[in-house]
């Protein structure tokens, strides 16, 4: 084997030289782009974690004021399904509608009475009224 001369060396460990700091510069490029990704996303989640921590927020705030409200309701009507007539529990207690928002009713709490979860389901969309007046009828 012929040996290499000295300028073709340097010119060889040169073009080797300049083709690693190309690769370099390329991978701290792409390195500096992930890290900018990586910040976006952690500046995005940021924000939506505080969206959501206020969401919670409001969310056990309504519950909080519904809570009080059927505690209100029950107190009101003594604790008594205003369906089937028969003592309410808490754990059972179901809020109806007397009349139903389909219908025009209204969410006001003139509008509400305690119910059984079981009682307030069978009577669905159905106005208490109606019902009143078969009975009425019925018993003439």
């Amino acid at each position: 084997m012929k040996p290499a001369c000295i300028e073709c060396v340097n010119r060889r460990y040169l073009v080797l030289a300049l083709d690693h700091a190309m690769k370099e510069l390329v991978n701290e490029s792409r390195i500096k782009q992930a890290q900018e990704q990586a910040e976006q996303w952690q500046a995005a989640r940021a924000k939506y974690m505080a969206q959501l921590s206020e969401i919670q927020k409001r969310r056990r705030e309504a519950n909080r004021v519904i809570y009080r409200l059927k505690k209100r309701i029950l107190i009101r009507d003594g604790h008594v399904c205003g369906i089937c007539g028969e003592a309410v529990r808490e754990q059972e207690l179901s809020i109806d509608h007397i009349v139903p928002i389909s219908t025009g009713g209204s969410d006001d709490i003139t509008n509400l009475q305690p119910s059984h979860k079981i009682c307030n389901s069978r009577k669905g969309g159905k106005s208490r009224a109606p019902q009143l007046l078969d009975l009425s009828a019925s018993r003439s």
